[in-house]
């Protein structure tokens, strides 16, 4: 067998997509159908795991580069053993992820935490253990750590891979780590699924088409005045296992199909639209939109499932936890 770290799960934002960048709060989860982890090779690898093996090495000794540069920042000197990074590498650890690439699940920001969680000179607290100002710290860490994949990062994304638990972003950015969700909202088989695109995006080309639509006025009215108060509720209601979610997540939804058509890719608005119209299920956007994975959220998983298998077959049930 080989040996492993600790692995770490994918992320998913259930709610603050682009409005977190104007103010509002958001949401995320852990993603257990994807995970993570840092390992080292083994004498007889399969070739195709070699191959792979041998890429993510290679990426990983670029990121210490990029360490290297960042250790002259007072925050992060100090903070990594850069030696012992170096001397993994050498025996050719590398990262195994079953995490796509492109579909605003956290792969960049697994990768960051996991180097972090194993080479941190600090020990490694459980996220009960977390005040609020060392996750504000550790966001700040990351973010810095994660530039190297997207040249500015928040930080949040590797934060949720560490701490491995809901997430709750305030309007001041503060960061808490929220108890378990309530599971399916008190809905029984409603709740919410995840609808894979098969369409992979880049998340800096869809930022650009929303920071172009601020400068629009009726859109940053209509985003400041009623969209982040309808993104805000739709947390609260989850939070707190509120049946009014399904109604507030349809005009949710409606919303985004107003304000953010754009992110919605062409060949998933028929069934988006027919979600609504049906009242059967919602669509969101998750995360970036342009592809990746849609979020859904129903009354009724059963009949919801039924009305979008017609037009695809790739629905994840998403266990809340």
């Amino acid at each position: 067998m080989r040996t492993k770290s600790k692995g770490f799960h994918a992320k998913i934002l259930l709610f603050g997509e682009y409005s977190l960048m104007a103010g509002s709060r958001a949401l995320t989860i852990p993603f257990k159908h994807y995970n993570a982890a840092l390992y080292f090779p083994e004498p007889l690898m399969d070739w195709r795991l070699r191959r792979m093996a041998d890429h993510s090495n290679k990426q990983l000794l670029a990121f210490l580069q990029f360490l290297h540069e960042l250790e002259s920042e007072p925050l992060i000197r100090g903070v990594v053993d850069l030696d012992a990074f170096a001397e993994d590498l050498r025996r050719g650890i590398y990262l195994a992820s079953d995490i796509p690439s492109g579909y605003g699940l956290g792969s960049s920001g697994v990768l960051v935490a996991a180097v972090f969680s194993r080479y941190s000179r600090k020990p490694v607290l459980p996220a009960d253990k977390i005040s609020p100002q060392h996750l504000a710290e550790l966001k700040m860490i990351f973010s810095s750590m994660e530039a190297f994949f997207h040249g500015a990062s928040s930080g949040l994304d590797p934060l949720s891979a560490f701490v491995d638990r809901p997430l709750l972003i305030g309007h001041n950015q503060e960061v808490s780590v929220s108890t378990p969700l309530p599971p399916n909202n008190g809905k029984g088989d409603g709740g919410f699924f995840l609808v894979n695109t098969q369409i992979s995006r880049k998340t800096s080309s869809l930022v650009a088409i929303f920071q172009q639509k601020l400068k629009s006025k009726a859109f940053n009215e209509m985003l400041r005045q009623e969209y982040i108060a309808l993104n805000d509720a739709c947390i609260d209601a989850t939070l707190c296992g509120d049946t009014g979610l399904s109604r507030d997540i349809s005009r949710l939804s409606h919303l985004q199909l107003d304000l953010f058509h754009e992110m919605i890719p062409e060949s998933f608005r028929s069934l988006w639209i027919e979600g609504l119209t049906s009242g059967q299920y919602a669509l969101k956007l998750c995360g970036a939109g342009g592809g990746g994975f849609l979020l859904g959220y129903t009354d009724n998983y059963g009949d919801a499932s039924s009305a979008i298998q017609t037009h695809t077959s790739r629905l994840i049930k998403l266990p809340v936890d």
